[in-house]
């Protein structure tokens, strides 16, 4: 399509020319140009077959062990398992609500109070008063989170240990597990 082929002038462009331009506005069309059929929406697009499926085992966060070991893959898939060449057991600690037997909680109170007088060392002879008051009165470290704060101040204890004698208690909880106590 040139203008030198044939009878155009600069006024007069060939027909060519004239379906072959587009409007500026996107919503506007060429009158010129023949009707292109749009593919209507409701048109299923065709079926391509997906991954083959595999077994779906879960991403567990970072760090985490299995509980009773590493588990072990489902029947029929047929992974070859690794020899075993320890026959050492994990270190599993379990968490249970029921106290141990093994556990005296008074002395668990005193660590407690000791721990939480190394920690503040100015505030040390009122945490050694504050476990004489308690060991006296027979509290034990289950027991100091549900004394209220009206009774130890009638027991003697400053308000401002009181609090912090209940406040720390979690953190000294999971240290102790933790062993760093």
């Amino acid at each position: 399509m040139s203008i030198n082929d044939g009878l155009s002038t600069t006024d007069a462009p060939p027909d060519d020319l004239m379906k072959s331009l587009q409007p500026a506005k996107s919503t506007e069309r060429n009158p010129l140009r023949p009707p292109v059929e749009k593919p209507s929406k409701n048109a299923n697009p065709p079926q391509t077959p997906g991954p083959p499926m595999y077994p779906h085992f879960p991403m567990l966060p970072y760090g985490y062990y299995p509980p009773y070991g590493p588990s072990t893959p489902l029947p029929g898939v047929g992974y070859p398992l690794p020899p075993a060449t320890t026959t050492a057991q994990p270190n599993i600690e379990i968490f249970s609500s029921s106290p141990q037997s093994d556990v005296d909680f008074v002395e668990r109170l005193v660590q407690y109070l000791d721990w939480l007088s190394r920690h503040s060392p100015q505030q040390s002879t009122l945490f050694s008063e504050a476990k004489d008051m308690l060991v006296l009165a027979g509290h034990t470290f289950e027991t100091i989170g549900m004394i209220t704060d009206e009774k130890l101040v009638s027991m003697g204890i400053v308000e401002g240990i009181g609090l912090q004698i209940k406040s720390k208690i979690g953190k000294f909880k999971r240290l102790h597990a933790k062993g760093r106590v």
